[in-house]
């Protein structure tokens, strides 16, 4: 039997206060909607069309009191599964934020829509569920299924801005939804397609560069200095973007993930455990897109 708890169809927004208090020595404002806390469960959807739009979810927000610049981090991707590649590509990138001097309000992870059409992809319940599930125990990071309740798949820049950052700052004034990704994301900012168009519209780009910004982890064999310094649109937004290095070198793949699962090989500690639960609950390794043999349908009903 799925481990699939009653969903939650409508979610409502939710209005947003800012009560100061002083927190880990520093002041600091929690924005909170009728929950506050880390410890915030997570209802996972018993289908796709169960996905619906809502208000973003602002339970772990946190806002600074002390004039640093404030920023929310966004992961867009597939996530099928999340690794711990992925929860750890988001705590390196707030660390290094936060050395920066800017104070991270909080995180977001967007599990992309089924008809961005990658094959690996798992029907989008599954993969916000598993997003979802990875994150009832982060202080600071949710899921947001936008993406997955739209009627068609959504380019980066408008999650960024049309989701993320519009919403943001309706109760943070001035802050910044901020693209959080790996090197190789970047490096496709200036790569070209086999019809040499750009993979990135030029719009697009400066909308993600110049409006939101981007914090990208180094990736071994990419010199993503040389990278900015050799494009105009990426020199002109430096100051935007931030590059770091990994705290450990990490090879843990959604890919990775998939292959062992065939291969019947444990995925303990590779994903969160919740996320293998969920994975073994629900059979994802019979499904196609992974591999298996038994599931033909890329989504949900």
């Amino acid at each position: 039997q799925a481990i699939l708890a009653q969903a939650i169809v409508a979610r409502s927004g939710i209005d947003v206060h800012c009560p100061s208090r002083r927190a880990m020595g520093t002041n600091v404002s929690v924005c909170s909607g009728s929950r506050k806390g880390y410890d915030v469960s997570f209802a996972p959807y018993p289908s796709d069309g169960a996905l619906a739009v809502s208000g973003l979810r602002s339970e772990k927000l946190k806002c600074a009191a002390d004039g640093r610049k404030v920023v929310v981090l966004v992961a867009c991707g597939s996530f099928s599964p999340p690794t711990s590649f992925h929860l750890r590509l988001m705590e390196d990138a707030r660390d290094a934020l936060i050395e920066q001097g800017y104070h991270v309000a909080g995180g977001f992870l967007s599990p992309v829509h089924h008809k961005y059409g990658k094959k690996s992809l798992v029907p989008m319940c599954h993969r916000v569920n598993m997003v979802g599930l990875a994150l009832q125990d982060s202080d600071w990071l949710q899921v947001d299924p936008w993406e997955c309740a739209q009627a068609d798949y959504t380019v980066t820049a408008q999650v960024l801005l049309g989701r993320f950052q519009e919403a943001i700052q309706a109760f943070l004034p001035g802050a910044r939804a901020m693209l959080t990704c790996g090197g190789d994301l970047l490096e496709s900012f200036t790569a070209f397609d086999k019809n040499g168009n750009p993979v990135w519209s030029p719009e697009d780009q400066e909308a993600i560069l110049g409006k939101c910004g981007v914090v990208c982890m180094k990736r071994e064999g990419t010199d993503l200095e040389k990278v900015i310094n050799s494009d105009k649109l990426l020199t002109q937004h430096k100051d935007n973007i931030v590059v770091f290095s990994p705290s450990v070198q990490n090879n843990v793949s959604s890919t990775l993930v998939r292959e062992m699962l065939q291969k019947g090989k444990s995925l303990k500690y590779l994903v969160h455990e919740e996320v293998l639960q969920y994975i073994l609950a629900n059979d994802l390794a019979s499904f196609e897109a992974w591999g298996g043999k038994g599931v033909a349908q890329s989504r949900g009903a």
